[in-house]
């Protein structure tokens, strides 16, 4: 499997274990020595916990958000919560897990008909 996958799970995984130690205030920390910058959020809750605690000169926008377009036209730095990462990287390591199967599925499939044509027609190909 490709590098990408096996670190994305790994992440997944070191975020899972690490709840509580500070990731959100880390992230917070960089956020406000930076001005006009984007906080990505994986939910509204977390959007309303994020403004309480940032500095005024952040905007917040959630996963959700970005995915009706909330970026476009932005020129600012973006800086993603350990959540939104987290739940960025699960939701691309299930599709991946998902077409696995389908291609393997799909496999299956095509042995099976290669297996059914060279029984009912002989040999594909050999001629």
């Amino acid at each position: 499997m490709n590098d990408s996958y096996n670190i994305a799970k790994e992440l997944v995984a070191y975020f899972d274990v690490t709840r509580g130690v500070g990731h959100t205030t880390a992230m917070l920390d960089g956020a406000d020595r930076t001005e006009n910058c984007l906080v990505v959020t994986h939910a509204k809750a977390a959007e309303s916990l994020i403004k309480r605690t940032a500095d005024q000169k952040e905007e917040v926008v959630t996963l959700g958000e970005i995915g009706q377009g909330a970026l476009r036209g932005r020129n600012h730095p973006l800086v993603l919560d350990n959540a939104a990462t987290r739940t960025l990287l699960s939701g691309l390591i299930s599709t991946i897990v998902v077409l696995q199967k389908n291609n393997a599925d799909m496999a299956d499939r095509i042995r099976l008909a290669k297996t059914v044509l060279n029984t009912t027609f002989g040999p594909m190909g050999s001629q």
